[in-house]
């Protein structure tokens, strides 16, 4: 949804609507009429082709689409965001199939029961207004306790409904119903306090355009032109109070109105909020930044008592180590030593077997010696 308060013009296919009825009914003209509010700052374009003015009787879903299908087609073929403003299920998808990106029902698709699952199917955004019956009666049922209170109640209950039944909640706007079973002073406490539906967390349409309850306001011959002076005047307070569009159908004076707003809350802006606002905007990226780099720390971080125990494996390894190697050194020292031993031994018997031999030797030769000395 833009940031910005979008305007949607309104563009009936109808012989009967109570502002229009007629003007528009041939093919071309609508056509044409759309292209024309889309040029003076209209963001989307509803059309409809059943009058849902008070009293007013239904019509096929046959002729409905044969009223609103080539409309639709044409401008959104000329890349226009077309609403078909519809309570039959049948003809929602058709236009869908034939560009609508928006389906605008102001029964909040309790007038066909298959109309939630049908627009979910799709993936079109549903515009879902409140509503008690159809226009032939509804004013008999303009009864309530606390008109704003009731109508959030009741709206709260068709969003279930409608999450339920699968529509997405990306994909749903409200809308208080104005003019739908609401008396003029239900409307004006329901303008009064828009807040009260927008805290259900929807973006909200809003769509006072040519109302009978602004003809309060205004003399009793008054015109529907002037009756869109009125219709403005709402549409900038809704704008201001924060609705996602405005349903209108004097776009051109809306959006010179819509424009003026824009500029009024620009200036409105202190210098100083603006520095607040980029304080906030550097402080907010520095905490990320710190918050990064403490997990990064926190995943480096240092385990003393797991480098200890590590430690101390590594020692009992090398005392093991040095203790073998010690044994072993041990062990090779006294293997040479007996070695050693052992051939000074062997030596030793060996000199000795010499000298001996040397001995007899001697012994052998001395009688031989002597008896020669006699005979002189």
């Amino acid at each position: 949804m833009a940031n910005r308060t979008l305007i949607m013009g309104v563009l009936n296919v109808t012989p009967d609507s109570f502002s229009d009825g007629g003007r528009f009914l041939d093919t071309a003209s609508a056509i044409e009429h759309g292209m024309r509010m889309a040029a003076e700052g209209a963001d989307i374009i509803d059309i409809g082709g059943e009058s849902t003015r008070p009293g007013a009787q239904r019509v096929t879903p046959e002729e409905e689409q044969l009223r609103v299908v080539p409309v639709i087609a044409s401008l959104a073929r000329n890349g226009i965001a077309v609403s078909i403003d519809t309570m039959n299920a049948a003809t929602a998808i058709i236009a869908v199939e034939n560009g609508a990106k928006y389906v605008n029902d102001v029964s909040g698709g309790l007038a066909d029961f298959f109309m939630a699952r049908a627009v979910a199917a799709t993936g079109a955004t549903f515009i879902a207004s409140h509503w008690r019956g159809q226009s032939a009666t509804m004013d008999k049922q303009a009864i309530y306790k606390d008109a704003p209170s009731d109508i959030a109640r009741e709206l709260s209950q068709r969003v279930a409904d409608l999450l339920a039944d699968g529509i997405s909640p990306d994909k749903l706007i409200l809308d208080p119903g104005l003019g739908f079973a609401k008396t003029e002073a239900h409307n004006w406490q329901m303008l009064g306090r828009l807040d009260e539906l927008m805290a259900l967390g929807y973006p909200l349409l809003v769509g006072a355009s040519r109302k009978r309850f602004l003809s309060s306001l205004l003399p009793d011959d008054a015109s529907m032109d002037e009756r869109d002076n009125a219709s403005v005047a709402v549409s900038v307070l809704a704008a201001n109070a924060g609705a996602w569009a405005v349903r209108v159908h004097d776009v051109a004076r809306t959006h010179s109105a819509l424009r003026v707003l824009d500029s009024w809350n620009r200036g409105a802006e202190r210098p100083d909020s603006l520095v607040e606002e980029r304080f906030l905007s550097a402080h907010q990226e520095s905490r990320a930044r710190t918050e990064a780099l403490a997990e990064e720390i926190h995943d480096l971080s240092y385990d003393f008592d797991a480098e200890l125990a590590i430690a101390r494996e590594l020692a009992v390894e090398e005392v093991t180590r040095t203790t073998v190697a010690g044994r072993v050194r041990d062990e090779i020292v006294r293997q040479a030593a007996i070695a050693a031993e052992a051939a000074l031994a062997a030596e030793q018997q060996a000199a000795a077997e010499r000298e001996a031999a040397e001995l007899a030797t001697a012994s052998a030769q001395s009688p031989s010696d002597s008896s020669g000395e006699s005979n002189d």
